[in-house]
């Protein structure tokens, strides 16, 4: 077992060629053809594990979904806002007793 420079760890054959590295996200040691390619990577290998970066990626994109429904659904808040406050004054009745009206309303249709 050797380390490199930043302290990864890995491990070669009787040829020099690297068969086997450390993950730098869950630190296990998988083989060589476990990491994607990477340009100016140690051995032309990314440091993290194509387990971790499917992970990672999966968690990304779950986050960035949520982000976008809260966003959706905040445009379609301030949407209806606007509706029953433009209906409000136009039927000039107080906001409160509108929405006492529409939730009465609402409950006796579907009880």
């Amino acid at each position: 077992m050797d380390e490199t420079k930043s302290g990864r760890k890995y491990f070669t054959n009787e040829a020099g060629e690297v068969v086997q590295l450390e993950c730098t996200s869950c630190g296990k040691i998988h083989d060589a053809s476990s990491f994607s390619y990477q340009k100016n990577g140690f051995n032309d290998k990314r440091s993290h594990c194509k387990k971790c970066v499917r992970e990672y990626v999966k968690a990304f994109n779950e986050k960035k979904e949520k982000e976008k429904a809260d966003a959706k659904e905040t445009i379609l808040h301030k949407e209806v806002s606007k509706q029953f406050n433009a209906f409000a004054d136009k039927v000039q009745i107080d906001k409160e007793t509108l929405l006492a009206l529409a939730v009465k309303e609402l409950i006796e249709k579907y009880s």
